[in-house]
C-alpha cells in the first residue's frame, strides 16, 4: 500500500509520523462522509469509501504513508513502540478498508487484512501481523473451542526472528486490547 513512491528524505520519528498520517486522512474521511451520517457515526458507506480512493486527497495521502519505510522503529522506548503500532493498525485498517472498498465481501475481510500491506522499517507487514506478530507478540494465542481451526491463520512469529525487534515488549497481555486492535464497530444509536 506504500510502495508505489520510494521514500527518499531523511526519516522524522516514527510516532510523528504515524500521528501525522493519521490526522492527515481524518478530513478526507469526514469530507467523504454523507451529511445524515455524521452526527451519529462516521461509519462510511462501501459508495463513499470508494469515492475517497479515487480521490486526488486520498492518492496525496497514499503517497505521504511512503515515509514508513524509512522511519526508525527499533531505537523507540517500549512504550513509544507500542502507540507507533497501536497507531499504524488503526491507519492500515483504514487505508485497507478505503483501497478495497469495492471488493470486499464478508468472507474476504481476512484475506484483505492479509494481503495488503505497508513497508515500515524496511519489513512488509500486514494488519494481521502489526495485530498479532507486533502488538500480541507476547500475547499466548486465545484458547476457545474454535482456536484449532484459526490459529494457523494467526502470524506469530519466532523469538529468534529478526523481525522481532519491531514488536514492543509488553510482559503480559494487555486489559482490554481487543477492544483498541478492532477493525470497526457499529452502533445501534
Amino acid at each position: 500500500l506504500n510502495g508505489a513512491v520510494k521514500w527518499t528524505a531523511r526519516p522524522r520519528n516514527a510516532c510523528d509520523v504515524v500521528v501525522e498520517l493519521l490526522a492527515r486522512i481524518s478530513p478526507i474521511l469526514i469530507r467523504f462522509a454523507k451529511e445524515e451520517s455524521q452526527p451519529q457515526s462516521m461509519a462510511l458507506e462501501p459508495s463513499e469509501l470508494r469515492a475517497v480512493g479515487l480521490s486526488e486527497e486520498f492518492l496525496e495521502f497514499s503517497n505521504y504513508c511512503a515515509e514508513l519505510q524509512v522511519v526508525e522503529v527499533t531505537s523507540l522506548k517500549e512504550t513509544d513502540k507500542l502507540l507507533f503500532w497501536l497507531n499504524l493498525h488503526t491507519l492500515l485498517c483504514l487505508h485497507v478498508q478505503i483501497t478495497v472498498a469495492s471488493k470486499v465481501t464478508p468472507g474476504s475481510v481476512f484475506k484483505a487484512f492479509s494481503s495488503y500491506k505497508y513497508t515500515v522499517s524496511g519489513v512488509l507487514v500486514s494488519q494481521v501481523e502489526v495485530e498479532h506478530a507486533i502488538i500480541r507478540a507476547h500475547s499466548s494465542r486465545p484458547s476457545f473451542f474454535a482456536s484449532a481451526l484459526f490459529a494457523p491463520l494467526i502470524p506469530k512469529w519466532s523469538k529468534s526472528d529478526s523481525r522481532m525487534q519491531l514488536c514492543p515488549y509488553v510482559p503480559e497481555a494487555i486489559p482490554f486490547i481487543s477492544f483498541v486492535v478492532c477493525q470497526g464497530l457499529a452502533s445501534s444509536s
